[in-house]
């Protein structure tokens, strides 16, 4: 097997304010003016990055923040009625999620890192005070919580009509795609999910899944070295996805 590519290590953003942050378009509006950026960067919490393996939040928690990821990988499950682990989402760089406990004013779901993550945390309480004071910052805060309510819709309408094939191989291009966001979809990147999580998600047994990738690998599709993979031929991934080519993948914030 010809060998891949090293990804290699990126430090998570340096950027301290919405102004210089790379993401800044992906969740501030762009119809903001300079003193509300201000204001609106002065409510955002920039805590220390999250260990693999540590919760941001647990199901139960009181809801107080939603939050954007600067870089790296949540995972998000809840428990079933027998205790066991439902993988809900895999979210990176540029997703924004934790809306699920709005309604009850309490998280449905738990968020837990899958790699080092850095997340901007929005005190949901300061936010709503906030929109009051600029109109089109409220308008914006309904849009995110809508958009996220039709991309899960979408998504699990996917998942849900298509094959096992179909489903990793949709996985792949959904999950490469949002974290190559400025690259393309071959460069190579570091899985941060396991087999079982994934399979979990897509509701597959792990030998399902392990058999579906080792036959990507040898049609040519992709490349595997562990957790490290990259897309060869980004037509056949989306072929075997069942997406039409002129349709890109569901980019998902929460689920």
């Amino acid at each position: 097997m010809e060998s891949l590519p090293s990804p290699g290590l990126h430090s998570l953003p340096s950027a301290h304010h919405c102004h210089t942050c790379p993401l800044q378009s992906r969740c501030v509006p762009s119809s903001l003016n300079l003193a509300d950026l201000e204001q609106f960067d002065r409510i955002i919490h920039r805590g220390r990055p999250l260990r693999r393996g540590e919760h941001l939040y647990m199901a139960a928690d009181p809801f107080r923040s939603i939050y954007m990821i600067l870089q790296g990988t949540i995972k998000t499950y809840c428990l079933t009625e027998d205790g066991d682990e439902q993988v809900t989402g895999f979210l990176t760089t540029g997703d924004c999620f934790g809306f699920d406990g709005l309604n009850i004013m309490k998280h449905t779901n738990s968020a837990k890192a899958l790699d080092r993550t850095q997340v901007c945390e929005i005190p949901f309480e300061r936010l709503e005070q906030l929109c009051r004071r600029i109109p089109s910052l409220q308008h914006y805060a309904y849009q995110l919580a809508s958009r996220q309510i039709l991309q899960e819709q979408k998504l699990l309408q996917f998942l849900g009509k298509r094959s096992a094939e179909a489903r990793v191989a949709y996985l792949l291009l959904n999950f490469i795609g949002r974290a190559n966001h400025d690259h393309p979809l071959t460069r190579p990147i570091q899985l941060p999910m396991t087999r079982y999580d994934t399979a979990n998600y897509l509701g597959l047994s792990v030998e399902t899944v392990s058999r579906i990738l080792s036959r990507m690998q040898q049609l040519g599709i992709i490349r595997l070295r562990g957790r490290l993979v990259a897309i060869q031929s980004p037509s056949a991934l989306t072929e075997c996805a069942q997406v039409e080519t002129n349709v890109k993948p569901v980019r998902v914030m929460s689920l």
